[in-house]
């Protein structure tokens, strides 16, 4: 018994001393190394958002966007590509204006809200915008 403490007490000793050894003496690697490692090289990190996205199905996505500028209310037809609790992106055939106020309507979920245009950038055949919401969705009849 005397034996397998001793045992035991100095593998814990001599482990201890060579870990102690290595993190002390053994650069440590930076950010971006570290980033590099998990990632690869030159690839984007994946999707580390706080909020979980949700990806409509394809038949369910339509939406409409609606604004009014100029004292005239302008509507768009788009389709939710993805979706969370504080935003969504879409895909429309026209362009939007960033820092612009919307209301996004969608009619197979019945909900809608008010958002802020993010950003708008254009694809190979449509626009993809991003939509930041300005409070909860709302459910409409």
């Amino acid at each position: 018994m005397i034996i397998a403490l001793t045992t035991l007490f100095g593998t814990l000793i001599f482990g201890g001393s060579v870990w102690f050894c290595l993190r002390r003496y053994c650069p440590q690697p930076s950010q971006a190394e570290l980033l590099e490692r998990r990632f690869g090289r030159g690839k984007p990190p994946a999707n580390e958002r706080f909020l979980e996205r949700y990806r409509p199905h394809p038949s369910k996505s339509r939406a409409a966007v609606c604004w009014i500028e100029q004292g005239k209310q302008h509507s768009l037809g788009a389709k939710v590509v993805d979706l969370s609790d504080d935003g969504a992106r879409i895909k429309s055939s026209s362009p939007l204006e960033p820092d612009m106020s919307v209301v996004l309507e969608m009619p197979h979920y019945r909900l809608a809200g008010t958002a802020r245009v993010r950003y708008c950038r254009k694809t190979a055949l449509a626009y993809s915008v991003g939509l930041s919401f300005k409070g909860g969705l709302f459910r409409i009849p």
